[in-house]
């Protein structure tokens, strides 16, 4: 089973880990997949240019101002490795990180956001597997390298 899908306007295809951030009213930044991306870019232009007050596009960066005050002002462009990796870590602002080696046991230490966001940048840059977890915890799997790491939510006092 491929990991690609056909993007319907040039029928090449397109990385099933492709992602556009949307934000709607200078909100919170969301991943989504660029396939809904382009979609919207396309309806806004295209078939639902009568709910459009004003509409610009160029090189999959988007600016749709909808005539509805609900639907506001939607911006859309790629992802960057930051967003993507913001977008795994979540919140909090301090983490553990557990690096883990085989044959020695798991030396740890407390990261601030920054640290733990550059270090899944870094990962993802190279290809690694990244994973998040129910628990809120992110585990990162390295392509290269024997050296797993483990990033979780710092504990805080109720």
């Amino acid at each position: 089973m491929s990991t690609a899908s056909q993007t319907p306007s040039t029928g090449k295809a397109q990385p099933a880990d492709r992602f556009h951030t949307r934000t709607v009213n200078g909100g919170i930044p969301q991943l989504i997949p660029t396939r809904d991306a382009l979609a919207e870019i396309n309806h806004a232009m295209m078939g639902g240019k009568r709910a459009v007050r004003e509409m610009s596009e160029a090189r999959g960066h988007a600016r749709i101002v909808y005539k509805d005050r609900d639907r506001g002002t939607v911006e859309l462009r790629p992802a960057t490795t930051e967003d993507k990796a913001a977008a795994i870590l979540g919140t909090g602002e301090k983490w553990i990180r557990h690096d883990f080696q085989p044959g020695q046991g798991a030396p740890y230490m407390t990261v601030r956001r920054e640290s733990a966001l550059n270090l899944i940048a870094e990962h993802l840059r190279t290809g690694a597997k990244v994973y998040r977890s129910t628990e809120g915890g992110v585990k990162i799997e390295p392509t290269t390298g024997n050296t797993s790491y483990w990033l979780q939510p710092f504990p805080t006092r109720a």
